[in-house]
């Protein structure tokens, strides 16, 4: 049982706050400053920095990596029902289970007898863990629990980050610089350093030419876009396709062969679903925009679509007669728009691409042949 506290010292005006623990080991990266009490705590931290994700997930098929091995080790109980939640509860009648023994103890605390009692007159609260104390002694004063100390500020935050970084504007010095060379700039707000940076330090991709604020972002995106990896296969029984992503496998199982679409488009009209919200999302986008200037835009790309999808499908009054042309897909659709967004969408991103190479080596042989 944790040492009982004294509740005098929990009055309306001396609501307990964390102090700062000691620290002896300070990050050597530029303008960091972040501290730690173990090189080993540093080490993980340092990974922030360079982008570093040691812990890969060795699940056929998922490409996950993490900065600890002990997110790792719980991202790897998600692949087996099982052991997804191997501590469960003690406490008689109790049936829940978590990932970690750190959110067991602090699930079990709530079994016991709350510890933290509100003192404030007449009030009969009590709580089993202190901020929420805190939180509810704001309910009596009408403020919130970290009130800012500068003379002629009478703002208040409900954590103490919060206040800490608004403190930082009382003192009106610029808190951030800019570590590129032969730069100057300082700013007193975080964002204005990013802003400052993606605006005049941008980093460039060599492959593509697009700009990033920061190198650990362009290293994803060269990982993700530009490096050689080995084609993915479907996991379904007897589907022979491969993608260049375990992202877009997944949909592909999603949509093809569990015909998830449990996300609902909530255009009138519509009755289109999707597995993910994000996909959803982008659909319903195009519910929004004129289709005139798009297709305009389009009109080269589709001189390769006509000779994928055909030209002498029904009209938009039959109901869902034209068919996605590819195998082992039975997605219908009513208007040829449709099928056009579908076929643009991550599903068939590989299908697609080499499609249109077999087309474009079909169209040059045709030329030689003239």
């Amino acid at each position: 049982m944790p040492p009982a506290i004294n509740n005098n010292d929990l009055t309306p005006l001396n609501v307990p706050i964390r102090l700062e623990k000691e620290t002896q080991i300070v990050c050597s990266y530029k303008n960091c400053g972040k501290t730690f009490k173990r090189q080993a705590k540093l080490i993980e931290h340092e990974r922030v920095h360079t982008g570093e994700r040691p812990f890969a997930c060795t699940w056929p098929g998922c490409d996950k990596t993490y900065r600890r091995s002990t997110h790792l080790t719980a991202h790897v109980r998600t692949h087996d029902p099982e052991t997804a939640r191997p501590f469960h509860c003690s406490y008689q009648g109790c049936t829940k289970s978590f990932q970690s023994r750190s959110h067991l103890n602090r699930h079990e605390k709530t079994h016991g007898e709350p510890m933290f009692k509100c003192t404030w007159e007449g009030c009969t609260e009590a709580f089993s863990k202190k901020f929420q104390l805190r939180h509810h002694m704001c309910t009596h004063t009408g403020k919130n629990a970290f009130p800012c100390t500068f003379e002629g500020c009478d703002k208040s935050f409900p954590t103490g980050s919060k206040l800490r970084r608004h403190e930082k504007i009382h003192s009106n010095e610029p808190q951030y610089i800019c570590s590129f060379t032969n730069c100057e700039a300082k700013f007193v707000k975080w964002t204005e350093l990013q802003h400052h940076i993606m605006n005049d330090h941008p980093v460039t991709c060599s492959f593509c030419d697009r700009e990033f604020d920061r190198q650990s972002r362009l290293s994803r995106h060269i990982k993700r876009k530009h490096t050689q990896r080995d084609p993915v296969p479907c996991v379904w029984p007897g589907c022979g396709q491969t993608f260049s992503s375990s992202a877009s496998m997944k949909t592909h199982v999603l949509l093809v062969h569990e015909r998830d679409t449990r996300y609902k488009c909530s255009f009138e009209g519509c009755d289109k679903g999707f597995p993910y919200k994000s996909i959803r999302d982008h659909h319903e986008k195009s519910h929004q925009r004129t289709r005139a200037s798009p297709r305009r835009a389009r009109e080269p790309e589709r001189t390769i679509m006509d000779q994928i999808t055909g030209n002498n499908y029904a009209g938009e009054g039959s109901k869902r007669s034209i068919p996605c042309p590819f195998d082992n897909c039975n997605f219908m659709f009513i208007r040829r728009y449709d099928l056009e967004r579908h076929l643009q969408s991550t599903v068939h991103q590989d299908d697609l691409t080499r499609k249109k190479r077999r087309i474009q080596v079909d169209m040059m042989d045709q030329d030689n042949e003239l």
